[in-house]
């Protein structure tokens, strides 16, 4: 810092009438990662952590970059802020181009959705860059700015890079450039993308995540992949762990949507243009297809006279490949269920399941929480290459995915709102995300015998136990203990709930 520089003490966005705790920015630097001079930042960080304050004034994030102030170095520079908050004092430092988060560690509830692997990756999961594009579509090489965001991302478990023209440079003056972030979560050869559409060199936003990223073999011991419970503040920002597009005439972009926070719920509400469009968010992570449950909690107004109108809720590739509300360019086919209310009936009924590249239509069944008083938990099961919707007021369904290949292929969480009628609204809250990862290993079974005393081992002739008894038996049967299901002298270990396993996998084992 420069002798001149005098040490600068800034609260930022809370008066002192709040109990909440406060950030205090006590020192930012701007300079060369080499070392050397750095020119004192700390008036510019704190401006820009008040006007990005969370409501409770415990966070903020800021942008790493030369705004603040200029240290009169060349090359590649850091942002390192030293802060207080609940009398803790902590320092970071993020490399150019980097959001750099501050936070205080509060009793108060949750202020941002939470990514929640019960088993924390490790470091060996985090981010490894492969490659930085910044215009490709305008036949700029790959990567050609790979060595910028490697730097800003390279071992952290999210990352979220604002791109910036200034800092990066400009490789084809007078072309609308996009820019594409490619990376793998430590030695896992699957490589994840994230882009922005153009001018993605004036500050738009892509983000990086391993965060909730198990590879094959490395499955958490309990199952929560993700879990959003949007118990926060009123905010206009999703938060960070969600990304939004509008689909306007089939055009799909990466741009804010009437998507908001509003009452502890994920919150839609807009009016329709006389044409099909949609606003969807969708999570930055991306989940494992196959033996996976959605979980979530709807309500909403949807009405409609003329056309095809409502929510979905979907597993499908990155947004960038939306054609049409339910249609895909590219990546893999989405997996879902839609409320679609439509003309025929005035609106009051529609509900289809995406699968295998149809949309398998139920025109009489009302879709859980829409036009009906609270919230209403929906589940979206995949296992054993068997999808599952199950809904209050509507009857369990199953579809078997025909190419069990796309299961390989990750998948995001989407929930968008579909629009037609001109002037006619439609609102939308979703609330307690959960995406669970279930357990691929069937039951497996032992017998006993049925009357007190002590058992006594199955003879070769013995006939089969478990014969006569009918998966239908078997999932109404009664629980003994965790798991277990006992039919006389049948005795069915489970090792997850019995409602995650398919009739044939039951069977077989009834079969053994």
């Amino acid at each position: 810092m420069k002798a001149s520089a005098c040490m600068l003490l800034a609260t930022i966005g809370v008066s002192t009438a709040q109990a909440a705790p406060q950030i205090v920015v006590i020192r930012a630097e701007w300079g060369s990662d080499k070392g050397g001079p750095t020119c004192d930042a700390t008036q510019g960080v704190a401006a820009s952590c008040s006007r990005g304050m969370n409501q409770d004034g415990t966070a903020c994030n800021v942008y790493a970059s030369n705004s603040y102030c200029n240290d009169g170095t060349n090359g590649w520079h850091v942002l390192k802020v030293t802060y207080s908050c609940n009398g803790q004092q902590r320092t970071i430092q993020v490399a150019e181009g980097a959001q750099l988060p501050m936070q205080c560690d509060s009793p108060a509830k949750p202020t941002g959705a939470t990514l929640k692997p019960t088993t924390q990756p490790t470091a060996g999961h985090s981010i490894h860059v492969v490659a930085g594009s910044y215009g490709g579509n305008c036949g700029v090489s790959r990567g050609n700015v790979t060595e910028h965001l490697s730097r800003a991302c390279d071992g952290r478990m999210e990352c979220p890079y604002v791109i910036d023209t200034n800092a990066i440079g400009d490789p084809r003056f007078g072309c609308a450039k996009d820019y594409v972030a490619e990376w793998q979560c430590g030695d896992d050869p699957t490589i994840h993308r994230a882009d922005a559409p153009p001018e993605a060199g004036y500050r738009k936003t892509v983000t990086l995540s391993c965060v909730g990223f198990f590879p094959p073999g490395e499955a958490p011991k309990t199952p929560v992949h993700f879990e959003d419970s949007v118990q926060r503040p009123d905010s206009e920002s999703l938060g960070s762990m969600w990304n939004e597009y509008t689909l306007r005439n089939n055009v799909v972009k990466a741009e804010n949507s009437p998507w908001r926070v509003r009452g502890n719920a994920l919150s839609y509400e807009a009016t329709g243009q006389g044409a099909y469009w949609e606003d969807f968010i969708e999570t930055v992570a991306t989940f494992p297809t196959d033996n996976v449950r959605v979980e979530f909690e709807l309500r909403g107004r949807v009405a409609t006279s003329k056309g095809y109108v409502g929510p979905s809720a979907l597993l499908s590739g990155d947004g960038r490949y939306r054609a049409t509300a339910q249609n895909v360019t590219g990546g893999p086919k989405p997996l879902g269920v839609a409320g679609w209310y439509r003309w025929e009936n005035q609106g009051t009924r529609g509900v289809i399941v995406a699968v295998n590249g149809s949309l398998n239509d139920h025109p009489t069944a009302e879709f859980a929480g829409v036009n009906q008083p609270g919230f209403a938990r929906h589940v979206l099961t995949i296992r054993g290459g068997v999808l599952t919707y199950e809904a209050p007021g509507f009857a369990p369904v199953t579809y078997p995915v025909t190419d069990r290949s796309t299961l390989s292929e990750r998948r995001h969480l989407t929930f968008g709102v579909r629009l037609y009628d001109v002037g006619v609204p439609q609102t939308i809250e979703i609330r307690n995300v959960k995406v669970t990862t279930l357990d691929a290993g069937g039951p497996k079974t032992t017998t006993s015998a049925s009357q007190p005393g002590p058992s006594r081992p199955k003879a070769k002739n013995e006939p089969n136990p478990c014969a006569g008894i009918t998966v239908a038996g078997v999932r109404h049967g009664g629980q003994e203990g965790i798991g277990t299901i006992r039919f006389l002298g049948c005795v069915i270990a489970f090792a997850n709930p019995i409602d995650s396993y398919s009739d044939a996998e039951i069977q077989a084992v009834l079969d053994r």
